[in-house]
């Protein structure tokens, strides 16, 4: 073991299963699998030969060996880490209206002060012009203005703290208010991030229980010893089995891009693995499969999920697929409703790494007209950056390949559980890793611009209502300074009370 910085180019390294590659490299073993969607947002494992340019931030499903190309701060994941930096100068600055009206407010109640002394004085001596500019300037204390917004954003944030919900600056909760768009990452946003098994088929001509051939794929697949989301699938799925027993001299051979066989005396004796590989293995024995598998075969394809088959090699001339089990990286429980609800008032956007296919098949379940597939971490900052432009955009994503996109962003919101990287360039973190928090924190931002409004009429309501009446004179200094207290007290409990089923509008 050796530490990534001291890794220099042209060194070879040798990369287990699990493991993350520090630097650039290239394969040198003669093919392998791995899993990139910290880069590109594709989950299912890409096949990569001897030769290929694999780049830092993959992770490998087998062992591999590999000859570092670049490191450090030429590598593609710190280049990556490099733009994120730089589009977080393309944040926009928080707007200061407030500050301005209250200062336009003050020179207006010092000008409408002055005017009132001398026109009293005129009237009714320096006496009575003292008392009504002293009522004028009790009046007029820009009090409420000065809490309008400050009242509402603490309120805010605090029911959004409890709600699981953490802004970076309080300037993001009037952001998303306005916000007219919504750009999604799929994988781990809009999807749950890992493979589940969704669909199984049997066969009925063997004789082993449905129980007994899900402990069998599952046994099979942990034996393998590779780092893949297919296995994690199987173990999730299939944990409450136990282990099914083999012989002592059993083994388990893992084969790149097919899946894996267990040998018994160097003989295959199970084989688990893609349609396409059991299918050759059947021609070499002049077989078919049946048509029932046929079907889930077909099911699969049209439902664009990966399938893994689990056939007994009863002899070397007899192959006898008994199961099947479809696998997806599912979508979130909650991701049709949300989306739905935030698609009545937003233009949303699905920006993704992995397959057009794919991409295009979510976007379709969840009714979602605009998407681009097969987004490069440079492509979704750019398409983000042209969204900022025409409208406030904000942008949800948790992958290392979606870090440059949340810095471009007006806001970018990811979920705690997300990469280190695009927790770091986010500026609003959904703790509780529910996509239900979304719609949540666009409630509740929502909710707090009205409040800030409320605040503001009211503030001026009582201002234009008040001065001219103390201009006029009539009104005692007492009633000034109470009318003065009520207006912040009006202000601080309108905050307070601010609805907390506020619901987006």
């Amino acid at each position: 073991i050796v530490s990534a910085e001291t890794l220099r180019p042209g060194d070879r390294i040798l990369l287990r299963p699990g493991e993350s590659l520090p630097c650039d490299a290239t394969l040198l073993s003669d093919s392998c699998e791995v899993e990139q969607s910290l880069l590109t947002g594709e989950f299912e494992p890409v096949l990569k030969q001897k030769g290929d340019l694999l780049l830092s931030g993959i992770r490998a499903i087998g062992e591999m060996e590999l000859k570092i190309e670049r490191s450090g701060e030429t590598s593609a994941l710190r280049q990556i880490q490099d733009m994120a930096a730089s589009s977080l100068n393309d944040s926009p600055a928080s707007q200061k209206y407030a500050e301005t009206a209250g200062r336009w407010f003050v020179a207006f109640v010092l000008a409408a002060s002055v005017g009132a002394f001398f026109y009293h004085l005129s009237l009714s001596g320096i006496s009575h012009a003292i008392v009504v500019t002293v009522t004028l300037l009790i009046v007029a204390c820009p009090c409420a203005l000065n809490l309008a917004i400050p009242t509402a954003f603490i309120a805010g944030i605090q029911r959004s703290y409890s709600s699981g919900i953490l802004f970076r600056s309080g300037q993001h909760l009037e952001t998303i208010a306005r916000a007219k768009a919504l750009v999604f990452d799929k994988t781990g946003t809009l999807t749950r991030g890992a493979m589940e098994i969704v669909e199984e088929h049997f066969s009925r001509s063997g004789s082993y229980s449905d129980d007994q051939l899900r402990s069998l794929a599952r046994t099979i697949e942990s034996k393998s010893g590779v780092h893949h989301p297919v296995v994690s699938a199987f173990e999730k799925s299939f944990s409450h089995l136990p282990s099914f027993p083999f012989p002592s001299e059993a083994s388990v051979r893992y084969l790149p891009g097919k899946g894996v066989q267990l040998l018994v005396e160097d003989r295959p004796v199970w084989l688990a693995g893609s349609f396409a590989w059991i299918e050759e293995e059947l021609l070499r024995r002049s077989q078919e499969l049946s048509p029932e598998m046929k079907d889930f075969r077909r099911l699969c394809e049209q439902s664009m999920r990966s399938a893994v088959v689990l056939a007994h090699c009863e002899s070397a001339e007899h192959l006898q697929p008994l199961a099947a089990f479809s696998l997806e990286d599912a979508l979130r429980e909650d991701a049709v409703s949300v989306v739905g609800n935030l698609g009545n008032r937003m233009h949303l956007t699905i920006l993704s790494g992995d397959s057009n296919e794919h991409v295009r098949r979510l976007a379709h379940q969840l009714q979602i007209n605009e998407f681009r597939a097969e987004q490069s971490p440079e492509q979704k900052r750019d398409f983000v950056r042209q969204s900022t432009q025409r409208e406030i955009t904000l942008m949800v994503g948790d992958g290392i390949n979606d870090s440059v996109a949340l810095a471009a962003a007006d806001t970018g919101i990811s979920f705690a559980g997300g990469a280190s990287l695009a927790l770091h360039h986010s500026d609003v973190l959904l703790l509780n890793n529910r996509l239900a928090d979304l719609e949540k924190m666009i409630s509740i931002a929502r909710s707090t611009r009205r409040k800030i409004l409320q605040n503001l009429f009211l503030a001026f309501a009582y201002n234009g209502f008040l001065i001219p009446i103390a201009f006029g004179g009539f009104i005692s200094p007492f009633l000034g300074a109470v009318f003065m207290s009520l207006s912040s007290i009006t202000v601080i409990v309108n905050s307070l009370f601010a609805g907390r089923r506020a619901t987006i509008r």
